[in-house]
Parts: C-alpha cells; sequence; structure tokens
C-alpha cells in the first residue's frame, strides 16, 4: 500500500525513474520516465543507443562520457543535465540523479536514477542570469556613479564610474563604510541624514536630490549631486546612491555669471551714457529738434530703456543663479505695497486700454519683504497681464488669506496658456511661442526672475490657466495680522 502511494506521488512529481543492468546493458524507463522524453513501451527498445537517439547532438559525447566515469569509477551519487528532442515538445532539458548498486560481491550492478524535466527553472536561471549581467552591463556603462549600500553605510555595490570618480576598486571597497567617501565634517551628519531619508520615503518615492561635496581617495574634495533613495532586497533595506561630479559644470556655470556680469556692466555704463545724451537733445539743450527728428529720438530712447531692463533682468538671474540676491527685509502691510504697485502700472495699463479691477478692501495684514523686489514681481505680473488681455479687457488683483499666507492674485483676459507650455513658464528665457515674443517683446526672463525673488524673501509662485480662458498669476507669501505687528514693536 505505501509502495503504491509513493509510486503515485513520484508520477504527480513528473519524476521518472530509471535503472541500467550493467551485465545485460538493458535499460529500463518507468511510465513517467517514457513520458518526459515523450516516448511510449513500443517505441523503446530498451538499449544505451535508444537512449542516445533521444539527446540534443550536442550533448551526447559530454553526457555519455559521465556516463561511462561514472559507471566506471564512481561509489557517489552524480548528476547529470543534457537536452533532449522531445517528438512533440520540441527542446528540453533533462536533469538525472544516479547512484550506483553493488551485488553482495561488491561488483557494480545496477546504475539507479531519476529523471526531472528542469526546462522552466534553467529557462528562468538563464533570464536571471541574462539580466543581471544586462543590468550589470548597463551600471558599468552609465556616466554616473552608482553605489548601494546598507543603512549601517556598509558599501554592497560600486560601479566602473564610481571607480574612476572615487579612486577604489570595486573589490577593494565593497564591505567597507561609505563614511570613507564622506568629508568629515559632513560624515558626523550620516546617522540624521539617513534616518530622515527613511522617514520620508517611500518604496515608489524618488531619489532625494542634493548638492554636497565627497572626498576621492587621494583626499581631495570635489562637488556632487547627489540622489539617493532606499529599496528593500531580501527584507532589508538597501540604500542606492548616484552621484554625479558638478566640478566642470561648477566652472562653466562660474564663467557664465563672470561673463554675463562683466558684459552687462560694461553696457551698462555706455547705454546710461547714450539715453542721457539722447534724452538731452530730446529736450532741447542743444536747440529746436524738428518734429520727425522728435519721434526718431523717442524710439532710439524707447529701446535704449529696453535695453537697459534686458541688463537688469541678466543681472537679476545672475545674482539668483549665484546666490548672491541680497534683501532688504522689513514689516510692510501688505494694502500698502499693493497700492503702489497699481499706481505704478496705471500708465502702462491705460496705454494698452485695460481695465484694473480690484474686487474688495484689501485685507488688514503685513508681510516681511523687500519692498522693491515685492515691487518687481507685481510689476511684472500686471505689466503682462495688461499686455495678453485684449484691448477693453479687464485685469483683475485680489488677495486670499488661507493658512496664514497672503495670496496676491493678477488674473487677466488673454488667451491663456495651453498646457503643453504649462511646465515650461518659469523657466528662464521661456515663451509660449516664438510669437509671443515678437507680438508683446520681453525676452523670457521675467518669471523666472519672479520665481526666484519670491522664493528668495520665503515666498511662492505659480498660475492657473486653461486655453482661451485667461491666466491667473499668484504670488504668496506669510503673512500676520497687522495688529500684532504693531502689538510686537510697540
Amino acid at each position: 500500500m505505501r509502495g503504491s502511494r509513493l509510486q503515485r506521488a513520484v508520477e504527480v512529481a513528473g519524476i521518472g525513474i530509471w535503472e541500467l543492468d550493467l551485465r545485460s546493458s538493458s535499460l529500463y524507463f518507468s511510465d513517467q520516465a517514457l513520458t518526459l522524453y515523450g516516448l511510449t513501451r513500443e517505441r523503446f527498445d530498451g538499449t544505451i543507443d535508444d537512449w542516445k537517439s533521444l539527446v540534443h547532438p550536442d550533448d551526447v559525447e559530454r553526457s555519455v562520457g559521465i556516463f561511462e566515469k561514472a559507471i566506471r569509477y564512481s561509489d557517489r551519487p552524480f548528476v547529470n543535465e543534457f537536452r533532449i528532442i522531445h517528438p512533440t515538445l520540441g527542446q528540453r532539458v533533462i536533469s538525472n540523479i544516479a547512484h550506483m548498486e553493488f551485488d553482495e560481491r561488491g561488483r557494480r550492478e545496477f546504475l539507479t536514477g531519476v529523471s526531472i524535466d528542469v526546462t522552466a527553472e534553467r529557462a528562468a536561471t538563464r533570464s536571471l542570469t541574462e539580466s543581471a549581467q544586462y543590468n550589470g552591463a548597463v551600471l558599468d556603462n552609465v556616466v554616473d556613479a552608482i553605489l548601494t549600500f546598507e543603512v549601517s553605510g556598509r558599501i554592497l555595490s560600486f560601479n566602473r564610474a564610481s571607480e574612476a570618480m572615487f579612486g577604489y576598486r570595486e573589490s577593494e571597497i565593497v564591505g567597507r563604510n561609505v563614511r570613507m567617501l564622506i568629508p568629515e565634517n559632513i560624515a558626523a551628519y550620516y546617522d540624521t541624514f539617513v534616518a530622515e531619508l527613511l522617514r520620508n520615503s517611500s518604496p515608489r518615492s524618488p531619489g532625494h536630490r542634493q548638492e554636497l561635496e565627497l572626498k576621492r581617495r587621494t583626499g581631495d574634495i570635489f562637488p556632487v549631486e547627489f540622489a539617493i533613495s532606499s529599496i528593500q532586497q531580501h527584507g532589508q533595506t538597501v540604500l542606492v546612491g548616484i552621484v554625479r561630479d558638478i566640478t566642470e559644470s561648477r566652472r562653466i556655470n562660474q564663467m557664465k555669471s563672470e561673463f554675463i556680469s562683466t558684459v552687462s556692466h560694461e553696457l551698462r555704463t555706455p547705454l546710461t551714457s547714450i539715453a542721457g545724451a539722447l534724452g538731452l537733445v530730446r529736450a532741447g539743450a542743444l536747440g529746436a529738434i524738428p518734429q520727425k527728428a522728435q519721434e526718431t529720438l523717442g524710439i532710439s530712447l524707447r529701446n535704449c530703456d529696453r535695453l537697459t531692463a534686458l541688463i537688469n533682468d541678466l543681472l537679476d538671474v545672475e545674482k539668483i543663479a549665484s546666490g548672491k540676491m541680497v534683501f532688504d527685509f522689513a514689516d510692510h502691510h501688505l494694502g500698502d505695497l499693493l497700492d503702489v504697485a497699481i499706481q505704478a502700472n496705471e500708465g502702462y495699463l491705460l496705454r494698452h486700454r485695460v481695465r484694473l479691477d480690484v474686487p474688495g478692501a484689501w485685507p488688514d495684514v503685513t508681510v516681511q519683504v523687500d519692498e522693491g523686489r515685492f515691487q518687481q514681481v507685481l510689476d511684472n505680473f500686471l505689466s503682462n497681464a495688461a499686455k495678453f488681455s485684449p484691448t477693453d479687457g479687464a485685469v483683475e488683483i485680489r488677495v486670499e488669506i488661507a493658512n496664514r499666507a497672503a495670496r496676491i492674485i493678477v488674473t487677466d483676459s488673454g488667451p491663456g496658456i495651453p498646457e503643453r507650455y504649462h511646465d515650461r513658464i518659469f523657466r528662464r528665457f521661456s515663451q509660449v511661442d516664438a510669437s509671443t515674443s515678437r507680438l508683446h517683446g520681453g525676452t523670457g526672463l521675467g518669471l523666472s526672475i519672479c520665481k526666484g525673488l519670491a522664493t528668495g524673501m520665503g515666498g511662492a509662485v505659480g498660475f492657473r490657466s486653461a486655453e482661451n480662458e485667461g491666466a491667473s498669476f499668484w504670488v504668496e507669501f506669510p503673512c500676520e495680522e497687522a495688529r500684532q505687528v504693531a502689538n510686537r514693536s510697540a
């Protein structure tokens, strides 16, 4: 009874049993073994040659050699794996596990074994191997350094770019602590940094990116852009770091900033002189000027103003990018700031024949900002709204208070901004399309500068728009009730 149950278990498991009689060279296959090879009892003669005919031609010599060696010398179980050509299933991989049986005199009598179809397992193994090789090739050919390490800091992997960047071979750094790549003044904060990362990360969250300094084998400190994220591997948290050496990009940015600053200052001085001279001539300092000449001088002065504005924008962009923008903070009543902004832009709105709507009174709050830079942001929003609104259209400015923040919203009645342009609005030199610059002027720097100024003053900017529905640009700053500020300063 027990034997029949074991037999059924073997059949269910797909295990074929075979036996080679070394005295008669006859080979016995169980029914399941015949099935594995795609045979029937009638088609199997029970000879070694019959078995050879089933084996893939490229595997015959090797497999026969393993069997012959085992028959002569082996007294322990052995494994022989080979391919066969199944009549209906095609190429399959069979694994044989066999052992030698001896008679009472110690002579080799039977070679008994089992056959298992391992095609699926070998395909999976091959796929994993190929995947690992592919991933390894990718990691070894990217320009960024990629390393993995445990939460404790123990390094697990180090790609070729890491070797080139830091000066260590993978074989000599794996197993050591990642702190050896971090300057001492930063390494002290490693545990705090990792704890914060793990607290705020999720399985699908992108890597936390920041700029910092790392250390080469030579001891040289160099700037990098570093992105780090966490993954789970075999139930353990593994940190993945992607490092980009930004030494060269910083050098180029520094050269670019110096060039912009130098050129801007070199242009500003003669441009100021030209504008001053043209203004004097137009005012009649050199005598009466014909009307046609007056018009020409007016065009020249307006172009001087445009060039001056461009130079100022370039200087602001350079200051923001280099972190050299200086702010003169003070508490200001928000309503007073907005009244100044409206008065400063009244002429521009009239020139474009656009009406300004102010729904309701200003809230009684104060904001801590640099007044001049605040006005620069509002001037940009209001002038843009006027430019893009149709003749006899309307521009609205209103304030919303929420979560101790004041949001100033400027809404135009223009054509709106198509969604495909939304992600570039606050980028440098950005225009919705080339025709925008030709029709309305501008360099595409204004909104980028607004974002930098607002961020520098602890605020934020944003917009809402849909095509053919106008656009609403907003700037937001922390605020307090005016009474609280008055009490605090009393």
